[in-house]
């Protein structure tokens, strides 16, 4: 999968195009954001009653671990962004209408094991802790 650093926080996946009855499988992918720039795409994530439909310019959070499958209702472009840079799902697989399954991310392949997730996890918890009580410095008013 090709990469980008968006504003040093988040990993962003270039824009993928879904044809019309693609499915994507996200395995354990908790934090990870689908933002949908065209098409229609139908979101059921397990343990959640609920399903969801995304229209053009909308973005869906994976709020739980599971499994997520997205059904491409019209051909579909969208974003992948997480919040750390290696170990954000077990699994993302892409079935192409009429075709075979084909792994895109697999954790248990990423360089450095499951220790470099947790390396990543940790560095980005601490950041998270210490960046809400930040002031800004200013000067003061005359």
């Amino acid at each position: 999968m090709d990469y980008l650093v968006h504003g040093g926080d988040w990993m962003t996946r270039g824009v993928m195009a879904l044809p019309r009855g693609s499915l994507l499988l996200i395995e354990h992918g908790r934090g990870m954001q689908l933002e949908l720039w065209d098409g229609q795409l139908w979101i059921t994530q397990e343990g959640d009653e609920r399903d969801h439909v995304l229209g053009p310019g909308t973005k869906f959070r994976l709020g739980r671990d599971g499994i997520l499958l997205a059904n491409a209702l019209k051909g579909a472009q969208l974003t992948f962004t997480a919040a750390v840079p290696a170990h954000y799902a077990e699994r993302i697989v892409l079935t192409l209408a009429g075709s075979a399954p084909r792994v895109l991310y697999e954790r248990s392949r990423e360089r450095g094991g499951w220790l470099a997730g947790i390396g990543h996890r940790i560095a980005r918890y601490w950041t998270n802790l210490r960046g809400p009580y930040s002031q800004p410095t200013t000067a003061p008013s005359p």
